[in-house]
């Protein structure tokens, strides 16, 4: 799991761990380790590292650690984000880019560097957005980020799919995490009009969100590739951000 230890990257990695306790669970962290705390007494085993996506050292450091614990690579997660918020003229070309660098180009970054711990049967998942194809007042840098890792992610399965790797992107309703509460600020009104928006009645449990990510990463997945994976309670059907 690479880029997440909050929420969602904490509800999928308890998931992977609880489904597949053979595996050695690593986690990782730009800059505040603190989230790792509560997870690491939930998950046995779990290890971690810092890590920044767009620096080339820190990622082969990355490697070399798990290589030396796992030596292969069953399940790559890609859950980083660094978000730009505002219109996209004031946010600047520059600060779009380093947003665009770290959400979304760094999933060619990240796969490329563990390519060769990649087996047969091996998985990556890419967490996406629907500011990838909505626009989202202020969303702009990640929207575009997003939509890149979005064309990464279909790209690389097919290039992958002759080894049998597979490759896919999910995109989650709206659920509460720091992400949700920079760019919105009242995340309880947030998620109440999502409750009311979504056709059954409740919003996204985060723990929805690790089951499609344990079957896309699991043998009942196989048949699945390329592919952006949609898990929002159908909120975004009818919902007009």
């Amino acid at each position: 799991m690479v880029g997440s230890a909050g929420a969602v990257g904490g509800a999928i990695l308890r998931g992977l761990a609880a489904d597949r306790p053979e595996l050695v669970p690593w986690i990782t962290y730009r800059s505040d380790p603190s989230p790792l705390e509560r997870l690491g007494e939930e998950i046995p085993g779990l290890r971690s590292a810092r890590c920044d996506l767009v620096e080339p050292d820190s990622l082969a450091g990355l490697v070399s650690q798990v290589e030396e614990t796992a030596g292969a690579v069953s399940v790559l997660v890609h859950a980083a984000v660094a978000p730009r918020l505002g219109p996209m003229l004031e946010v600047g070309h520059r600060a779009v880019s380093e947003s665009v660098a770290s959400g979304g180009l760094s999933l060619l970054a990240l796969v490329e560097a563990f390519d060769r711990l990649l087996e047969p049967g091996s998985a990556v998942l890419y967490l996406t957005s629907i500011g990838s194809q909505r626009v989202i007042p202020g969303y702009g840098s990640v929207g575009a980020a997003k939509a890149v890792g979005d064309t990464i992610v279909r790209y690389l399965a097919s290039e992958l799919a002759p080894r049998g790797i597979r490759v896919n992107a999910i995109s989650a309703g709206p659920f509460l995490s720091k992400a949700a509460a920079a760019v919105v600020g009242d995340t309880g009104a947030l998620m109440a009009a999502t409750a009311a928006a979504t056709p059954r009645g409740r919003a996204l449990d985060l723990e929805e969100l690790a089951n499609a990510a344990v079957f896309l990463a699991g043998p009942r997945g196989t048949g699945i590739t390329g592919q952006v994976v949609v898990v929002d309670g159908g909120i975004f059907n009818r919902w007009v951000l």
